[in-house]
């Protein structure tokens, strides 16, 4: 058969049309057309940490609050540690946010919330834990920085590790009338490391969007939950020991899932 010029000019253009057409319909390497979150499908948790006495907000310095045993006493300073953080999915699986250290103080606004990023797709049952620093970190040799910096004022010193969570405040039946709770201790039977896992109300599903998470801390736990707290008693704890245990014994039931907190400014 002959060819005529204008038989070949189309060929060529069918051809051009065709190869163009495949070369499109192929993915860039790992299946998606962009590494944004929505098309990876990956989420965020912004987590919101409200202070609270019972059903009120802590008001460092200006407000006395009672225990249930009766003890009057106000709070001037308080922070903790949050980290290892985990999301645990409905289907066994669970995200565990890289080096995850946060340091939440009151005094602090801008430590009251943070967001953990890269959350994979995913109906989410639980969040995980840990209040205070975990065994590694308390052994580590290595300068620390961020939440862990040694400047922060939350290590105990050489060999003691990092103290877990501190409360400071007031109270008339305390012996010099302070209160001082530096609880510290990373080994052994007076370890105060204490993992917790909160139960949302419903799942809280993750596909390339960003929910809020609201927590709250009670202040009230540290005196009225395991061991209740007598001031005239025991109104100091700052050294590594069964006080201290039974002070993180206590704080470990502040936490609970707020359902209908506002977001924090």
């Amino acid at each position: 058969m002959k060819l005529t010029s204008a038989s070949v000019l189309m060929a060529c253009i069918l051809a051009f049309t065709a190869c163009k057409k495949e070369k499109e319909s192929v993915l860039p390497e790992g299946g998606t057309t962009g590494t944004n979150t929505s098309a990876t499908g990956k989420g965020s948790f912004d987590m919101y940490f409200h202070n609270v006495v019972k059903d009120r907000p802590l008001d460092l310095g200006n407000v006395w609050y009672v225990t249930d045993d009766g003890d009057t006493y106000r709070v001037t300073y308080f922070s903790y540690y949050i980290s290892n953080i985990a999301f645990n999915a409905a289907d066994g699986s669970r995200y565990a946010e890289p080096e995850s250290y946060h340091l939440v103080k009151a005094n602090d606004l801008s430590s009251l919330n943070f967001t953990v990023n890269n959350v994979p797709p995913g109906n989410y049952n639980s969040v995980s834990f840990t209040i205070g620093v975990d065994f590694y970190k308390n052994i580590s040799t290595e300068e620390q920085s961020g939440a862990l910096d040694t400047a922060n004022g939350m290590h105990m010193g050489p060999g003691k590790g990092y103290t877990m969570a501190k409360l400071e405040g007031f109270a008339p039946r305390a012996g010099n009338g302070k209160l001082k709770y530096h609880i510290g201790g990373y080994d052994g039977p007076n370890n105060t490391i204490k993992n917790v896992t909160l139960q949302f109300k419903q799942p809280m599903s993750i596909g390339g969007n960003n929910l809020p998470l609201n927590i709250k801390a009670n202040v009230a736990k540290w005196f009225d939950a395991v061991h209740p707290v007598d001031f005239a008693t025991m109104s100091t704890v700052d050294t590594l020991g069964p006080a201290a245990k039974m002070m993180a014994d206590n704080y470990a039931n502040m936490f609970t899932i707020d359902e209908s907190a506002l977001k924090i400014n």
